[in-house]
């Protein structure tokens, strides 16, 4: 994430859909009952990475990962109090479980 990143901002970009498949999407819990995230084109940042966009804020995590996957097949979840997790597109990275959502 980039030093404009501020939470609520999207940038306006005119050229973001040329990076759709890219990049990964960062999910993590945000307060009691809302999910946040942000698209970034870290770990495929041609230029360093870049931040794309915040997803501003979801009700459920479900919501959140629904976002995140209309950008991106790689998709990271931090549950309150958890290690994150793969919520994208086949197996996950070493390293990473597979998200399971609990409902937490």
């Amino acid at each position: 994430m980039d030093s404009a990143y501020e939470p609520g901002n999207r940038r306006d970009d005119p050229e973001r859909d040329q990076f759709r498949g890219r990049g990964t999407a960062y999910i993590t819990w945000w307060n009691e009952d809302e999910w946040r995230g942000y698209w970034d084109l870290s770990p495929h940042g041609d230029d360093g990475g870049r931040f794309l966009e915040d997803s501003g804020l979801h009700d459920t995590a479900a919501s959140a990962i629904a976002w995140a996957r209309k950008r991106t097949r790689r998709v990271v979840v931090t549950p309150r109090g958890k290690e994150p997790a793969w919520a994208g597109e086949g197996s996950p990275p070493e390293g990473l479980d597979v998200f399971e959502d609990d409902g937490s």
